[in-house]
């Protein structure tokens, strides 16, 4: 396969799985109002013995669990992505210094979030999931800050994906000329050519 079509599937695959994540971690939250809003017979049966607001906190807390799976498992699935991009294009390519700081940007944006952002989120996350809504606003707002600059950070390693993947599928390498070897003919009537 060729190398720099290799690098395009890599980046292909980092940006739908980016986009992918994005769906499901909203998608989780959703979930838990249309649970709520028009839940099963057996469900309403519940949601009334339990009351509305604690089941919702224990759907909360269900759903952040499983947004911090999601996300931990990508940062890392990303960081892989990002060493197989950085070889393919350091020992397959004749990658340009631009395209090199690309990937090298992309996986550095990785490590903060994995290494600096996500143990906030998690820690700031935990301590409010089992508080009810109105309360610990300090707390929240320290959340909300966390989240804001993940979420910040997700744009510019999207934008820097896809405009790494359009520079390898549209700008030409600038290749090293190729000498061409041709076969010397041994006499005059062409009788040392093979035909």
């Amino acid at each position: 396969m060729h190398h720099r079509r290799l690098a395009t599937l890599l980046l292909g695959a980092w940006l739908a799985g980016s986009l992918f994540m994005a769906a499901v971690a909203t998608g989780n939250f959703r979930a838990i109002d249309e649970v709520l809003d028009s839940p099963a017979p057996p469900v309403a049966e519940s949601i009334e013995t339990l009351q509305a607001e604690k089941v919702r906190i224990l759907l909360r807390v269900l759903a952040s669990e499983q947004n911090r799976r999601h996300f931990e498992l990508w940062e890392w699935a990303q960081l892989g992505l990002g060493l197989a991009l950085a070889l393919t294009l350091v020992f397959g390519t004749h990658s340009s210094r631009i395209t090199l700081a690309v990937c090298g940007l992309l996986v550095l944006l990785v490590a903060v979030q994995r290494w600096v952002l996500t143990p906030e989120l998690v820690a700031t996350g935990k301590a409010l999931e089992l508080i009810y809504p109105g309360e610990a606003a300090a707390e929240r707002a320290r959340f909300e800050i966390y989240h804001r600059i993940y979420s910040g950070l997700e744009l510019p390693k999207i934008a820097l994906a896809a405009g790494l993947s359009a520079r390898l599928l549209l700008y030409r390498s600038r290749r090293r000329p190729v000498s061409k070897q041709v076969d010397a003919v041994h006499h005059a009537n062409h009788s040392g050519v093979n035909r």
